[in-house]
């Protein structure tokens, strides 16, 4: 099931890559957004599969795959594993807090900012795109801990508890 998310979260990132390559260069609180849909597949598959590691199992697929179809290769995998990492140590580490999903996406989305600074481009190192690029990633977070939430909800049958 896991790799099934994560070959999912990779399809829907292949799709993206036409528009989120432009957008990465031109405006990054843009490109945080954009990202952070296809991505919350890695959080989701931590909730539907309450084992730990499942989230670093669904960005490793998303990174494999993605990897072929998008300009930078396999580095697309630091951010991604990066951030399925950091769920996976959120939600163990607050296992018995309800916000321990919105925790975890907050702490992938700045794990995931801080992981693209060294690539941001000179007219980016501004203090109003930094922090509109910082906002969007922890944005992103909080939108993917809501809709795994949602979707886990929603799965009839499903392993892990909301």
């Amino acid at each position: 099931m896991v790799a099934a998310i994560g070959a999912f979260g990779a399809v829907l990132l292949i799709l993206l890559v036409p528009v989120t390559t432009p957008l990465a260069i031109v405006a990054p609180p843009a490109y945080a957004l954009v990202v952070a849909v296809p991505a919350t597949a890695i959080m989701i598959a931590r909730r539907l599969v309450p084992r730990r590691l499942a989230a670093s199992g669904a960005a490793l697929v998303m990174s494999v795959l993605l990897s072929v179809f998008t300009p930078i290769g396999i580095l697309a995998a630091i951010p991604l594993l990066a951030q399925g990492i950091a769920i996976d140590a959120m939600v163990a580490a607050l296992r018995s807090r309800p916000s321990r999903w919105l925790w975890a996406g907050l702490v992938a989305g700045a794990v995931a900012f801080a992981i693209a600074l060294p690539v941001f481009g000179p007219h980016h190192l501004t203090a109003g795109w930094l922090l509109a690029t910082a906002a969007a990633r922890l944005v992103g977070g909080a939108f993917q801990a809501w809709l795994s939430g949602a979707l886990a909800r929603q799965m009839p049958g499903r392993l892990a508890a909301p």
